[in-house]
């Protein structure tokens, strides 16, 4: 069974909405390995990234590779020795503008040979590997909550 009426043009455009977010999301990698992915708290954002069907199905729809997700620090490392040349490795860190996570770990990924260097340690970065921080608008932080530095432009 199909929705009718409005439940059709809310379902259009739901679609259109969900087209135009992974759109936006490539053609940030297109520019860097390092995208700051931005939306109003409820939007449904972190809901999209992990669900299998939402981002990581779009990406290899998109991309026509598969996506291994990683997911906070306590993955970054298996994030940082990814080596699975039949996946690319996709690093999110939820809330990064108020994580406990060093954003300046990923400062390395915007030189000519991307690389992290994580307690003392120089991991250098194929293409195929790409950080998304997921946040909110700089004016969603009052009362003292601020983000992260590199993210402040």
């Amino acid at each position: 069974a199909y929705p009718e009426g409005e439940n059709v043009l809310s379902l259009k455009r739901y679609e259109v909405y969900q087209q135009r977010r992974i759109k936006r999301l490539l053609e940030g990698f297109a520019h860097s390995s390092i995208v700051f992915y931005v939306g109003k708290t409820g939007v449904g954002k972190t809901t999209y990234l992990f669900d299998p069907n939402g981002f990581q199905k779009d990406y290899q729809v998109q991309m026509g590779r598969k996506a291994k997700i990683y997911q906070g620090s306590a993955e970054l490392k298996a994030f940082l020795s990814h080596a699975d040349l039949k996946s690319d490795a996709i690093f999110i860190e939820d809330e990064a503008n108020l994580s406990s996570l060093n954003l300046n770990y990923f400062a390395g990924l915007k030189s000519l040979c991307p690389h992290v260097l994580l307690d003392g340690s120089y991991y250098p970065l194929p293409k195929t590997h790409k950080v998304i921080c997921v946040g909110n608008p700089k004016e969603s932080y009052k009362n003292g909550r601020d983000q992260q530095a590199p993210f402040l432009n």
